[in-house]
């Protein structure tokens, strides 16, 4: 009879497989995918975690078999993204993106692909908070910031003068932009985090030079409308400018 003794290579398939499970299950669970992918992938995401599971299972029944050649180079493939998501990861900033100042009509964007923010329906901002027409003032909320600047891309006769306060890290991108003109923005992320986008709207302010890129800011202003490509876009003259508390997360738009 064949001597059956345990497979090593069962069991480095078997822990893989039940290591990238858990890994997978505790970024769902605790929200620490959306670092990587949008909320719409929640679903694969569970789905991975039952077939690597029971894959996992299956080869902790099967641990032991003829002794064979142990071949365990396939284990990599679980290996390397295991040991990348254990690495500790820096924070993006907007001087690590590829990506240009993006706006609900596409404004100055460097790619055309799908960066165009999607059109939302009225009932979504009947819905919105922080708007006072009595004063002609809006507040945007850190949770509402890209259903906002959608509804001010999309009424421009409804919002124009009104006086506006939103909260965005400072971008500014040199071969778009004048000297004295800065984006408080928020990064969008349509799939995944490798086309993250800074989102948020042009701003007018005379001390655009003393601002230190990537630092979180409130700006508070005007708000104008001025034409681009035929089209409102909709602009900020900043009245003042006070320091911020960094927003975590990004902006998930699908």
């Amino acid at each position: 009879m064949e001597k059956r003794t345990p497979s090593p290579q069962a069991l480095l398939e078997a822990a893989c497989c039940l290591s990238f499970a858990a890994m997978i299950l505790y970024l769902a669970v605790t929200g620490g995918y959306l670092q990587y992918v949008t909320p719409k992938t929640l679903p694969y995401l569970y789905f991975t975690v039952g077939v690597m599971a029971i894959w996992g299972v299956f080869g902790l029944l099967r641990r032991t078999r003829s002794v064979q050649r142990v071949r365990t180079a396939h284990c990599l493939t679980l290996a390397i993204p295991i040991l990348l998501l254990l690495l500790p990861h820096s924070a993006v900033t907007s001087s690590s993106l590829s990506s240009g100042y993006v706006g609900a009509t596409n404004p100055g964007t460097t790619t055309q692909q799908a960066q165009q923010l999607p059109s939302q329906s009225e009932p979504a901002y009947g819905s919105l908070t922080g708007l006072d027409e009595a004063n002609k003032t809006i507040t945007v909320s850190d949770s509402e910031f890209y259903l906002w600047i959608s509804a001010l891309y999309e009424n421009p006769d409804k919002y124009d003068g009104y006086h506006i306060r939103m909260t965005g890290f400072v971008f500014r991108d040199s071969t778009q932009m004048k000297d004295n003109e800065f984006v408080p923005a928020r990064l969008m992320m349509t799939c995944c985090v490798a086309d993250l986008t800074p989102v948020g709207l042009l701003c007018q302010y005379d001390k655009t030079g003393e601002l230190k890129a990537d630092s979180w800011v409130t700006a508070e202003g005007t708000l104008h409308y001025e034409d681009y490509q035929g089209s409102p876009e909709p602009q900020i003259t900043v009245t003042a400018i006070t320091t911020a508390k960094e927003v975590a997360g990004y902006l998930y738009p699908v």
